[in-house]
């Protein structure tokens, strides 16, 4: 008898551990608006007035901690974003354009060149922080090549890595010492 009750509890078991990563797999999905998405490319979808968000399907993670962006198209305007964002974030906004999140101008100064064609753009954090990869766009012709499962780089070629073309003045700006990791 023993035998049979402990038979049918790991069935249950066995259920419930199912009925967990169903869960699990319902929960993380690949939301996206005015993009279209065709294997791992995306391009914009929108009218220019609005911007278009893609957030992939999981969070960055101590095992997977970064990813990268190729721009195929540069479109009208070039307003390309990449970044990093809650699992419920706004799908009209570029990533990190929310009240709470940005703390800056909205109105940059370009502080080098612009991105084009064949420019990859990667983006990685080393945290248990759960946020997910994302990319904005907002103007005619935009389009990326997404790679979630790229792989942060040797030491040789994180030195050719930088925040951006200014990295000691942005460092001097927002209080941040660089340290190579």
């Amino acid at each position: 008898m023993e035998d049979v009750n402990l038979h049918y509890r790991l069935l249950n078991w066995r259920r419930r551990i199912r009925d967990i990563r169903e869960v699990r797999a319902v929960r993380y999905q690949e939301r996206y608006k005015r993009m279209l998405k065709n294997g791992d490319t995306l391009s914009y979808q929108g009218n220019s007035d609005e911007v278009g968000c893609y957030v992939a399907p999981r969070p960055l993670s101590k095992g997977n901690c970064y990813f990268e962006v190729t721009i195929v198209d540069t479109g009208v305007r070039g307003t390309i974003a990449v970044g990093l964002v809650p699992q419920y974030y706004k799908l009209d906004h570029q990533p990190g354009w929310l009240p709470q999140l940005y703390n800056g101008n909205s109105v940059g100064q370009q502080f080098g060149t612009k991105c084009n064609r064949g420019d990859r753009i990667g983006c990685g954090i080393y945290a248990d922080s759960g946020l997910f990869p994302a990319i904005g766009m907002h103007s005619l012709g935009e389009e990326v090549r997404l790679d979630l499962q790229a792989e942060w780089g040797s030491e040789e070629e994180d030195s050719v890595m930088m925040v951006d073309s200014h990295e000691d003045e942005w460092a001097r700006l927002y209080d941040v010492r660089v340290s190579g990791a």
